[in-house]
């Protein structure tokens, strides 16, 4: 048998876990990715994931994974 959780976000501050029928309450949620973190994922998947055939920087790309 699985178990499924569910992550609820009623808004980017906060969140409610879920699993079955049984809801926590409303807890508060902080983004632990800064500004650089989330601009190094975009490049990585927008700009690394889809232009391989050309010359990527295989060294940035490692450090973001």
């Amino acid at each position: 048998m699985s178990t499924e959780l569910s992550l609820i976000f009623p808004n980017f501050k906060q969140i409610f876990l879920q699993s079955h029928d049984k809801r926590t309450q409303l807890c508060v949620f902080e983004n632990p990715l800064t500004r650089n973190n989330l601009k190094d994922i975009r490049w990585y998947l927008e700009v690394y994931a889809c232009k391989y055939t050309t010359e990527v920087d295989d060294n940035r790309a490692r450090f973001i994974e």
